[in-house]
Order: structure tokens, then C-alpha cells, then sequence
């Protein structure tokens, strides 16, 4: 504890509000999904204001400021998964677009977090995030690859059953979700099938 002008000062809380506020100004060193998620949000945010896109997540229940969203596209802020899920929902996309690289070409490449030491083929990477196969396949050993294949689309993907009229599993929009939908530019609802769709009203 130091003095001076009366006024004491404690080094240690000095100290560690220092290094508080010198952490908050570093950027956050994203690895490579968090860089492709960052890019995309970029990307599809488009022409939209920080403003409107922040109002639209206020509604979802997902908030994240403007600053915060300025952040995310800067990559001074990390996307959990409960802003991508919203993230997705606003800009009318699945949640794999936000993960995934923009293109599925084999002739470009990025890195995936969890893959350090090399970059992989974008087509790679789609094919791998709609479970059709694993990220990296033994094409060099193909008494291997049926298998691997196999085992990963039986582990990666539930059956699917496809949504039918009267399914009693629909959940159903009431007023306000459908008046939410039609904020955002939707359209309407069509309250049997779960399905959105424009009614060519401008």
C-alpha cells in the first residue's frame, strides 16, 4: 500500500486492473472454423445495419449489441452456439452456412479447428458437415474407405422422416410468430405444413 497526497493507492489492485484492461484490447486469436463463421457472418449480414440486425436478435431472444456484433466481425468476439443458432435464424439460412467455407470447391482450402496442420479442400468440408463423409478418408487404402464411410454416416445423421400434414409433431405459429416472420421479410406461414412462404404482397 502506497501514499500520495494523501490519496492511497494498492499496488496489486493496480497491477491486475492493468493487465484486465490489456486483455480486453488484444484480439482474440480465432482458430479456423471461428475465422470461416466470422467471414460468413461478414458476408450475409450484407447491406443490413449493426442496428437492425441487433433489433432482430433482441426479438429472438438472443441479444447481441451492436458493439458486440461489430466485434464478432472483427474477431475480437467469439460466436457460441446459441448466437450462431439465432445468427442462422435471422439471416434465413442453416446453421451450416455460418460453419461452413462460402464455396464447396475442391480447389480451395481453409483451415478447420481441430485440423493444425493443414488446410482442407472446401468440398471436403461440406461433405464432411452434411455427414456424407468424414473429414479426412483413406483414399490410398479404399478397403478402408466403404467402411469408414459407413460407420461415419450411421453416426453422424438420425433418419430423417419428412414433414407431412397433420403431423402432430409440428409446432404451430401463433399471431406473433407469424407477425415476427413477416418482419423479417418472410412472408407467411402456412400453419399445417410449418412452412414459409410469400404471399407476393409488397
Amino acid at each position: 500500500m502506497t501514499s500520495r497526497h494523501g490519496v492511497k493507492f494498492d499496488l496489486s489492485t493496480i497491477i491486475l486492473s492493468c493487465r484486465v484492461l490489456s486483455m480486453a484490447e488484444k484480439k482474440i486469436a480465432l482458430s479456423g472454423t471461428g475465422e470461416t463463421v466470422r467471414r460468413n457472418v461478414k458476408r450475409l449480414r450484407g447491406g443490413m445495419q449493426y442496428k437492425e440486425l441487433a433489433e432482430r436478435l433482441a426479438y429472438l431472444g438472443r441479444p447481441i449489441p451492436t458493439l458486440g456484433l461489430r466485434r464478432i466481425e472483427a474477431g475480437e468476439r467469439r460466436v457460441d452456439v446459441d448466437d450462431l443458432a439465432a445468427l442462422s435464424i435471422v439471416f434465413g439460412v442453416s446453421p451450416l452456412t455460418l460453419l461452413m467455407p462460402e464455396d464447396g470447391s475442391r480447389f480451395t482450402s481453409s483451415f478447420v479447428t481441430g485440423v493444425p496442420d493443414r488446410e482442407i479442400a472446401h468440398n471436403a468440408q461440406w461433405l464432411w458437415g452434411t455427414g456424407q463423409e468424414p473429414l479426412v478418408v483413406h483414399i490410398t487404402q479404399p478397403e478402408k474407405l466403404q467402411g469408414e464411410v459407413a460407420l461415419f454416416q450411421n453416426r453422424s445423421r438420425p433418419l430423417i422422416e419428412p414433414r407431412e400434414q397433420g403431423d402432430l409433431g409440428d409446432r404451430q405459429l401463433d399471431t406473433n410468430g407469424r407477425g415476427l416472420l413477416r418482419a423479417f421479410g418472410f412472408g407467411d406461414v402456412d400453419d399445417k405444413q410449418g412452412l414459409v412462404y410469400d404471399d407476393g404482397d409488397d
